[in-house]
């Protein structure tokens, strides 16, 4: 049986993007919250549409319709 796979290729990563590109191309970003320290959420909005995208640094990236729970206080990285 095969290893399970934990790691995204660079092939997984050109998929996820072209797939999201699809969704997300003329769309503003409303906010970015952090999860966890390598965890992000990006918010997208335009008058007509709205999204949330996932991203697990190295491991996924995907839109999502869950409500994660987000931090009180921004981290840096995301203030920038």
């Amino acid at each position: 049986m095969p290893a399970k796979k934990v790691r995204f290729t660079t092939l997984d990563l050109k998929a996820g993007i072209a797939t999201i590109r699809k969704r997300f191309i003329g769309v503003r970003v409303a906010n970015i919250y952090d999860v966890d320290n390598k965890t992000y959420l990006i918010k997208f909005s335009k008058p007509d549409d709205k999204g949330v995208l996932l991203i697990e640094s190295a491991t996924r990236i995907h839109t999502t319709e869950f409500d994660w729970p987000k931090g009180l206080i921004p981290s840096g990285f995301s203030m920038k």
